[in-house]
């Protein structure tokens, strides 16, 4: 059972060795969730890093100082960021799961020509383009890009209204907040996995080709950005330790 956040304390100082433990209870109550995506699962890792060094005997006093300091900040950092503090619905996390998993498919169409050659992690658990998993992501943003749409022009069409009034928008915009990814590229992505079975707008081979190579600048900066928002640490230290 995942634990709410602990309040801030009144001050760093006030970070009792009592205190720390119920931090370390929730960080694990949280990291266990099978719905943590991988933007919270670094911020996961780095707030169990810093408890655990605020609890070491062997560090020295200012170093726990700092440490108490950082999960002062902390704390208040998740206070301000529903990501963190909020607990997902069913519905909230089906959705975000399902734009990783556009994002992962995504990553696979525009590179897996290199994906096939690297010794990656990424490799192994890039969602691939013909397999029955893509066909299903498919179909479910398929139905979704035209629910998006609907209530998109709906929206625009009124002078007032209840974001309550439209479902989809909410789920696949609170999502991109949550996952942290930009929602005009979202909706792009959504329509492109929807109207284009060949995929051939993802890729950047005929930006290299036609000498594009702002559009190719602009692709590949995205998608480093995003990258980092996909893939779960644990890979990230796979992937690293494979360049060496």
């Amino acid at each position: 059972m995942a634990l709410n956040p602990p309040e801030p304390e009144a001050s760093a100082s006030d970070y009792t060795e009592l205190q720390l433990n119920k931090r370390l209870l929730y960080v694990h109550s949280r990291r266990i969730l099978p719905n943590a995506t991988p933007r919270c699962a670094i911020f996961y890792d780095l707030y169990e890093q810093t408890v655990a060094s605020a609890l070491e005997e062997i560090q020295t006093e200012e170093s726990q100082n700092r440490a108490r300091d950082s999960l002062h900040l902390y704390d208040k950092f998740i206070q301000a960021s529903p990501f963190l503090s909020r607990i997902k619905t069913p519905e909230e996390a089906k959705v975000e799961a399902n734009l990783l998993k556009l994002k992962q498919l995504e990553f696979n169409c525009r590179y897996g020509y290199y994906l096939g050659k690297a010794r990656s992690a990424f490799r192994e658990h890039a969602l691939k383009p013909d397999t029955s998993d893509a066909k299903v992501l498919q179909h479910y943003w398929t139905t979704h890009w035209k629910l998006f749409k609907a209530e998109q022009m709906e929206l625009y069409s009124r002078t007032t209204f209840r974001m309550g009034e439209f479902p989809t928008l909410r789920f696949v915009w609170g999502a991109a907040k949550s996952l942290n990814f930009p929602t005009k590229r979202v909706e792009w992505i959504m329509k492109v996995f929807s109207e284009n079975h060949d995929r051939a707008l993802l890729g950047i081979f005929e930006n290299f080709l036609n000498g594009q190579w702002a559009e190719v600048a602009e692709a590949l900066y995205n998608d480093l950005n995003d990258l980092r928002l996909v893939i779960p640490p644990k890979w990230k230290m796979i992937l690293s330790s494979s360049k060496n």
